[in-house]
């Protein structure tokens, strides 16, 4: 079981922006030390830290004036392997980014909450709570709330602006604490985590802001546990249905750490998480390709598809093990992507060999009892108009991809602690050929998920992590720049987060990290590049040499403390 990272600093109170930004400048060795235990000891990165710092700092005492604050931050994140199962169960492999979301704040006492950001495109915005709890639904349990009509009619306006991410994540806490009114805040925000690049920058925003709000309230939440279900529930308001990993990494991340763990989104433990140092010989590259998606947006319906294909495949995959001879509650635990390794290889290659390639739903309702599947088109896809709601559904592929998937996850942190980087990469690799749309032959992708296909793998004892299966998240400019890092000596890569644009990662030998690094910004400055990315306008040589960044996992999100 996880232990909690240990505390370095005790609480400051009184310090005013104007305060907060001379210790930050003084050539204090204590300062220093406190931030170091936060960002680590390179200078570059405590530098870059101190300026995004100083720059909310400033903005706050510009906007609110010279009160007296407190700061709060959380990381960016990454995810090494176990991409697109964490609505399922499945393992991950999470890790935090250096950059980061500063939230400085004071309370007020009129009940609202301010919040100007240090970006010019996102507005001011004043948030009352009192418009929202004064709804009927937001009485009934979370769920309900989010997915009530006049919720969902009241937020369409807005899309996924981020007013709804930190009003989400307002009222997820109120919610919590329905007894208390939240008393409000004045906050400034500034982030240099790129919005849409898969390092999940609306979690950062959410936990930021929670975190804020809950502290200038004398509020806590139980547990780690609370505080990532507390993140996503800020991401559902907004109409994303991610899983867990992203908060998981804000809250469970740790200074040159990688964080093992398994959080299944319906009773979610830390009972499988373990926390290891991350290894000196190791680097691992974020390459941003300069692409967005949106998940809130027109690329949600992508985005939501095969989540919701998991969530009827593994009810299908169960009763096919059930018609096979397992009685129901042997079945039953083989509806989480955790369980798959207590399954035999052989038993699990016959279910899936029956198990639709495609369906559609009403057929699906035809051929199974699946109680849950109306609930699950209803979750996914209830606030779509009826004329983009899928009729039909690939099972196999995603389901596949889910169950190997996890698999490359639950392994990936044992081949790192135990120093085996070539089986690490390949699980990297063998991911995100899973996400592909494009061989480095410039032909489509495409995996075999045939019956002949899982027959060969059952009878050959061919490892079920070995498949790619089928997810399709990538994009052309991902595939470039994946196989751009692995002819140049990476020992893996994939995209990472959602896919659909933002960044990939390349896991490299410290002694290769350079030579990965200098081949990555030579592809992005080609027109090749920027007519494959379908950019606007070519890359300047400050962006192509700033896309491509080794990671420095920092601490957990937290509030900062000086000493």
């Amino acid at each position: 079981m996880i232990a909690p990272p240990p505390t370095e600093h005790a609480p400051a109170r009184g310090h005013s922006a104007a305060q907060w930004i001379a210790r930050l400048d003084a050539p204090d060795a204590a300062v220093r030390s406190a931030l170091a235990a936060v960002y680590g000891p390179l200078t570059r990165v405590l530098e870059e830290r101190k300026a995004l710092l100083k720059r909310v700092l400033l903005h706050f005492a510009g906007n609110y004036g010279d009160a007296s604050v407190r700061v709060f931050r959380a990381p960016g994140r990454i995810n090494l392997r176990g991409m697109h199962v964490d609505t399922h169960g499945g393992y991950l492999n999470l890790m935090t980014h250096d950059r980061e979301t500063v939230i400085v704040a004071a309370p007020n006492s009129q009940r609202e909450f301010c919040f100007s950001n240090l970006e010019r495109r996102h507005a001011t915005v004043v948030l009352k709570v009192e418009e929202w709890t004064r709804r009927p639904a937001f009485g009934r349990e979370w769920n309900d709330f989010i997915d009530d009509p006049g919720t969902r009619a009241a937020l369409r306006p807005a899309g996924g602006e981020w007013r709804n991410y930190l009003l989400g994540g307002i009222l997820s806490i109120q919610h919590r604490f329905r007894e208390r009114p939240l008393g409000g805040l004045y906050a400034a925000v500034g982030s240099d985590i790129p919005i849409g690049a898969g390092l999940s920058s609306s979690a950062a925003l959410s936990v930021a802001a929670q975190f804020a709000i809950l502290a200038t309230n004398g509020l806590s939440l139980p547990g780690d546990i609370d505080r990532i279900m507390a993140a996503r529930e800020a991401e559902w308001f907004c109409g994303a249905r991610v899983g867990l990993s992203d908060p998981g990494a804000l809250v469970l991340g740790g200074r040159n750490t990688l964080v093992s763990a398994a959080l299944p989104p319906a009773s979610p433990d830390l009972e499988s998480a373990r926390r290891l140092a991350w290894p000196e010989d190791l680097t691992l590259l974020i390459v941003d390709s300069f692409t967005r998606r949106n998940l809130s947006g027109e690329q949600r319906l992508e985005f939501i598809r095969n989540r919701f294909a998991y969530s009827i495949a593994l009810d299908v995959f169960v009763h096919e093990l059930v018609r096979m001879g397992m009685t129901p509650d042997e079945a039953a635990p083989f509806r989480s992507l955790d369980t798959m390794a207590g399954l035999p290889p052989r038993t699990m290659f016959t279910a899936l060999q029956s198990v639709p390639i495609t369906d559609t739903v009403d057929e699906l309702k035809r051929r199974y009892p699946l109680p849950t599947l109306e609930l699950a088109y209803a979750h996914y896809f209830g606030d779509l108009p009826a004329s983009r709601r899928p009729g039909t559904i690939s099972l196999r592929g995603p389901l596949i991809y889910g169950i190997a998937e996890s698999e490359r996850a639950r392994m990936f942190a044992d081949y790192v602690s135990g120093g085996d980087y070539e089986a690490a990469g390949r699980a990297m690799s063998t991911g995100h050929d899973g996400d592909r749309i494009v061989l480095p032959t410039g032909k489509p992708a495409s995996c075999d998920v045939s019956d002949e296909a899982l027959g060969r793998m059952r009878d050959e004892h061919i490892p079920i992590a070995a498949c790619p299966g089928v997810y399709r998240a990538s994009t052309p400019a991902l595939d470039m720049l994946v196989d751009t890092a692995l002819n140049a000596g990476a020992l893996g890569a994939s995209l990472t987060g959602a896919g659909m644009g933002g960044s990939i990662m390349a896991l490299c030998r410290r002694s290769s990290a350079a030579e990965v690094a200098s081949a990555l910004r030579l592809v992005l400055a080609q027109p090749q590049y920027d007519a494959v990315a379908r950019l606007r306008e070519p890359l300047t040589e400050p962006e192509t040499r700033s896309a491509v960044n080794e990671n420095y996992a920092t601490a957990a999100a937290a509030e900062l403390f000086l000493p």
